[in-house]
């Protein structure tokens, strides 16, 4: 069975700036595979790369991001170092080798397209969202790479009972939090040709347990090689 790939959540950010490209270079010095990263539009469409909607957690500022233009928004200095990169800032420092999980956060179709027309034919890029509206936007661009629909569950829950929607939206598996996969649900999914990631794991002890189960994606806070 083959080790799941390790990609680094925002970059390192246990040890990094999330979503900088100082904290995306770190996550592959550590022995990551790759990062996944937060999409969202600015005011003029622009791509940036940013989790929250507004600025205030990382920058102590209340503006939203999509109530600012790019230009305003490369001045922003976030409290712990570090600016806002765009997405094509992230492409153009990130090596063809390295896999990169775009996911989509809020802009709707102009996101969706805004984003498969920066990333292009690269090779290693795969988005994902909580929102089945904007992958199913992506998919009406005619981008041929994977879509990955993530889950948000409750830890009692079982990812299983989401395959026939997963199934339904055409995507090439789900990625969902840590604590609800098993062997089993990576075994049933596998069985409709759809693969199976995870974020947020306990701790190493759980994140080698859960490399043992066939997934395909760990995302994780603490990025590094051997798990």
């Amino acid at each position: 069975m083959r080790a799941p790939v390790v990609l680094g959540h925002r970059g390192a950010p246990q040890d990094r700036v999330e979503n900088t490209l100082d904290s995306f270079a770190w996550a592959l010095a550590c022995g990551a595979a790759g990062i996944e990263c937060d999409l969202r539009l600015a005011a003029d469409g622009e791509v940036v790369v940013f989790h929250d909607h507004d600025l205030q957690r990382l920058a102590g500022r209340a503006e939203r991001v999509d109530e600012l233009d790019w230009p305003a928004l490369a001045q922003v200095e976030l409290r712990a170092g570090g600016r806002i990169p765009r997405l094509v800032d992230l492409l153009a420092a990130w090596p063809a080798a390295a896999w990169l999980d775009l996911e989509l956060k809020a802009g709707g179709e102009a996101l969706a397209r805004a984003v498969v027309a920066t990333v292009a034919a690269r090779q290693r890029s795969f988005v994902s969202s909580f929102d089945p509206s904007l992958l199913q936007a992506v998919a009406s661009t005619g981008w041929s790479g994977q879509r990955w629909l993530l889950l948000e569950l409750s830890p009692s829950a079982d990812p299983r009972e989401h395959l026939d929607r997963a199934v339904a939206l055409g995507v090439a598996g789900v990625i969902v939090p840590a604590v609800t996969a098993s062997s089993q649900a990576v075994e049933q999914y596998a069985a409709a040709n759809l693969g199976m990631g995870v974020w947020g794991a306990r701790d190493d002890e759980h994140e080698r347990q859960l490399a043992t189960c066939g997934l395909r994606w760990l995302i994780t806070d603490r990025p590094r090689a051997g798990l």
